[in-house]
């Protein structure tokens, strides 16, 4: 559960919260993708995921760029989940670094073939 207040209010709203581990095990779910901007709870988020990206190996999308810690810390937390997954960083055509980058991770085959749920 947590706590959210709005700014400069005295307003707060309670929230239960349940880790997307948690919830592919409630829901029997198969995961094939996972897609990530959370504005900087990225990494909050796939510490409650571990289970899911080991056993399941979805490709991920996450975004990298909402601080210096995501970028570089993100790609070294999901090598220590899975060693199977190889990455690219993925930016618009705009220059910035900082804008839209995502980090791109999938486990391929000898091929190159992507493997997903195996």
């Amino acid at each position: 559960e947590i706590l959210r207040c709005l700014v400069g209010s005295e307003m707060c709203i309670r929230d239960s919260v349940i880790t997307l581990d948690d919830y592919v095990r409630e829901n029997n779910l198969e995961v094939g993708l996972i897609k990530v901007d959370i504005e900087g709870g990225e990494q909050l988020l796939l510490k409650g995921a571990v289970e899911t990206i080991r056993t399941q190996h979805p490709i991920l999308l996450i975004s990298i760029y909402h601080s210096a810690n995501d970028f570089f810390e993100i790609k070294p937390m999901i090598e220590k989940m899975c060693d199977k997954y190889t990455f690219r960083i993925i930016k618009p055509a705009n220059s910035a670094i900082v804008i839209e980058t995502i980090l791109l991770a999938e486990v391929r085959d000898e091929s190159g073939e992507n493997i997903i749920n195996s």
